[in-house]
C-alpha cells in the first residue's frame, strides 16, 4: 500500500471481520481488523471482562471446557 510517497510493507499478520459468539447465540466480537508488521510489538490490553482472552481464543481456535478442581 502507498501512503503519500511512502510504501507502506504489507502485515505479516492481518486479521479482518472476527466475528465470534459465545455458544452460537451471545455476541462476543464484531468485525474485528488487525494488521501486525514485521519488528512490531503488540500487547492486548483493556480491563477485565473487555474480550481479551476471547479474541485471543478466536484466533487461535483454542477452545476450553471449565472443569471443577478436585
Amino acid at each position: 500500500m502507498k501512503v503519500g510517497r511512502f510504501q507502506m510493507p504489507e502485515p505479516i499478520i492481518k486479521i479482518e471481520n472476527v466475528d465470534y459468539y459465545y455458544q452460537g447465540r451471545v455476541k462476543a466480537l464484531e468485525n474485528i481488523r488487525l494488521n501486525i508488521y514485521k519488528n512490531e510489538i503488540v500487547r492486548l490490553v483493556g480491563q477485565n471482562g473487555s474480550r481479551k482472552f476471547t479474541f485471543g481464543k478466536a484466533e487461535s481456535g483454542f477452545e476450553y471446557t471449565l472443569m471443577p478442581l478436585r
